[in-house]
Parts: structure tokens; sequence; C-alpha cells
């Protein structure tokens, strides 16, 4: 940052942003997180250091977020099972987390530390790499299957879920790009790292995804049946936003040189499920829009209004929306593969983001908790989640990125 950057007056998209992370972070590192928690809420402040390093915004974070990212990376590598997933020892050998999928949450962070260790000054010795080589491993390898390849959400029993698009693809993405950078030494090559993380989308989308855009919540792979085929609101939020951090890597990543794109040029396969992930992605938005109340709230189960009004799929849907948005402020070197949403759809989606990020503000109260998020433990009930706080600040920061741009 320039000494005139750092004169400069903060606009008051900035200054709500300072206000609200300020609120919203303590919960979330206060919060007791499971597997997938630890992943999400490390997604959360990997979005806020990203900001203020992509930006260079006229006002100094307000939390030094990089420690934090190391930190979180750390104690998920302390407490890796010995099959590899990361963050499983609570009480025991791991085995009580059941995930299969959720524990390579967290593996976007410790790639990102592992990069950023010149720069950090961090101790990132073969600790935190050979942490996250052993979860790519158990992924490619141990991770239970279906006969297509298709890798389950839990490790007891093959299942599908629809969190699963967000879990496992933006780890197997991100491997695929530490790979290209050379940040790490996978013996897969970048393009077939990517082509195995894009898959994930795609054939889960085979299996859930309706004629009408929605996802059900849960398939049995080997009876070939849903265990729960409502269509979970928040399971449609973590499709959306996993496909769309995913899609953000790339984009980003694309920036940075041509090699990436010189890969999809040559790779027509791959290109072309990078497009299929991108039209799926619509699809969903598309279809959970048609199931917002007029508050910018969603039921549970978005089309059953017997169940509970919730906020976190309000904040999720916002998030991918204003990621969307940015991208016709600034058409990526992949707007062949990733092209600017339509505009009647970003006049329509818009208001409704800021419809939706209104009744999550509303829904914070003094000591920073999102209120009525889909509750921590049993998701069952209204109440609080880490994952409730992760997705208020990533709906905060990309609200202030696509305004600033």
């Amino acid at each position: 940052m320039t000494s005139s950057d750092a004169s400069a007056p903060l606009t008051a998209a900035l200054q709500e942003l300072i206000s609200r992370l300020c609120i919203l972070i303590p919960p979330l590192l206060s919060a007791q997180r499971a597997s997938w928690e630890q992943g999400v809420a490390a997604h959360a402040l990997l979005e806020c250091h990203q900001f203020w390093e992509r930006t260079s915004p006229s006002a100094p974070p307000p939390f030094d977020f990089s420690r934090f990212l190391y930190a979180f990376a750390h104690e998920s590598a302390v407490r890796q099972g010995p099959d590899g997933r990361l963050g499983v020892l609570l009480n025991g050998d791991g085995t009580t987390d059941t995930g299969a999928a959720d524990p390579a949450s967290m593996g976007e962070a410790l790639y990102w530390v592992l990069a950023g260790r010149e720069r950090t000054h961090y101790r990132t010795d073969d600790v935190l790499s050979g942490a996250v080589n052993k979860q790519f491993s158990y992924i490619l390898v141990d991770c239970p299957r279906a006969s297509n390849g298709l890798l389950s959400h839990r490790i007891d029993r093959k299942e599908i879920w629809s969190d699963t698009v967000y879990m496992l693809p933006t780890f197997i993405v991100a491997a695929a790009l530490s790979r290209l950078s050379g940040t790490s030494q996978h013996s897969m090559m970048a393009g077939d790292i990517l082509r195995y993380g894009l898959r994930q989308i795609v054939l889960a989308a085979e299996v859930l995804q309706a004629p009408s855009g929605q996802w059900s919540h849960i398939y049995d792979l080997e009876g070939r049946e849903f265990k729960r085929e409502a269509w979970w609101g928040v399971g449609n939020g973590w499709v959306c936003c996993g496909i769309v951090r995913t899609l953000w890597m790339l984009v980003r990543t694309s920036e940075g040189g041509p090699e990436l794109p010189n890969i999809l040029a040559g790779d027509a396969e791959l290109a072309n499920l990078v497009g299929k992930c991108y039209s799926i992605l619509l699809t969903t938005v598309r279809a959970c829009l048609t199931h917002m109340r007029p508050d910018g709230l969603f039921h549970d189960v978005m089309n059953d209004p017997a169940t509970f009004v919730e906020t976190n799929l309000s904040q999720m849907l916002a998030f991918a929306i204003y990621r969307l948005a940015l991208l016709s402020k600034q058409p990526s070197p992949l707007i062949e593969y990733i092209p600017v949403v339509p505009r009647m759809d970003l006049e329509e989606w818009l208001p409704k983001a800021e419809t939706m990020r209104t009744a999550a503000v509303e829904k914070t109260d003094q000591w920073g908790l999102v209120r009525d998020v889909c509750g921590s433990p049993k998701f069952d009930k209204p109440g609080t989640a880490t994952e409730g706080q992760a997705w208020a600040v990533m709906m905060e920061v990309a609200r202030t990125e696509w305004n600033e741009a």
C-alpha cells in the first residue's frame, strides 16, 4: 500500500465491511469446530486476506488474517488422523468423525500457507506439506467411491451429499493449482488433478440435481436410492458456493499467467468440464431464487413451508451472486469458459442479493452471532453455527469487492 493509498478516505463500503468483520469474526474464532467447520472458517479468513491483498484498500485489515490461517493449518495437521484426514482427532482415533469429504475442506488453507511461506516467514516445513499430501493421497486412494469414481461423503457408507460439492472440489482444484505453481510435487499433472476435481461436480449433479435445478441432500450410492430427497436449503447453498469458489480459483490463477489458459486451450475435455460446472451453477442459483421469501430468507427445506425459516442460505446465495456479478465488471482470461452472467439475470439477482444480505444483517445480534441459521450441533432447528458466521464474513467480503470494483 502506498502512502497516498493509506491517506485516502475510507469509502462507505469499506467502513461497513470493517465494522461487520469486527463483530462477526470473534464468534467465528471462538466456536468449537468439527473438521468441515474448521475448513469453512479458514475459507472465510482466506477470503478476507485475499481481499486486502488483491485490492490494497485505503485501510489496513482489522485482523492479521495470515496469522490466523497459519494457526488453523497447524491445528488441522496436529489433529490429522492416521488415515490422512485433516482435523478429525477429537476424542479418540478419528473414527468418531465419519466424514470422508469434510476434512478435505482444510486443504486449501494448507496449500495457501505453503505457497506463501517466504512472504509470511512462517515455519512451514515438512509437517504441513506432509499433512496436505496425506490428505490428497486419502482422497485419491482410500476415500470410498462409486464404480464411476464419484467420491463418498462418508467413511462408513457410500453416500453422496450436496455438501460434498463444497468440501471436495475446492480442495482438489487447490491441489491442481498448487501442482501448477510448483508448490506441491504431486505425481499427477495439474490438468489431470483439475479434471478429477471438476468431474466430481458433474457426477454429483447427475445423481442429486433435479431437472428443475434444485439439489436433493443425500443419495445412497450402493442402494441406489435417496436417503434424503428433500431440497435442503443449506445443501443447495453448499453446492452454489462450492462451484463459485472452485471457478473463482481458476479465474484468479488465470489472471496471474498464461499457464492455466494454455492448459484449457489444449484440452477440450477439461475446458468442457469447466463450462459444465458453470452451467450447473447458474441453473442452481436460478432454481434456489424461486423459493426466496419476500423477507429475503428461505425455509430449511426450500419448497416446504412447514419447515423452519433459516438465515444461512441467504448469505450463501448472496456470496455467490456478488462473486458472479464481479465477473461482469472484471471479465477474466477464462471468459470463453466462464462467461459473464447474462444481464437479465444480474438485474434480477443483485436486488435479491441485497435483500438477502439485509435479512442476514438483521439476524446478527449484539455479540456478532448470526441467529436462526441451521444450527449446530444437529442442524435440525434454527440456532447458531460456525458456518453461519463464516458465510456472513464471505458474503460481506464479496459484496464489498463487487461494490469497490
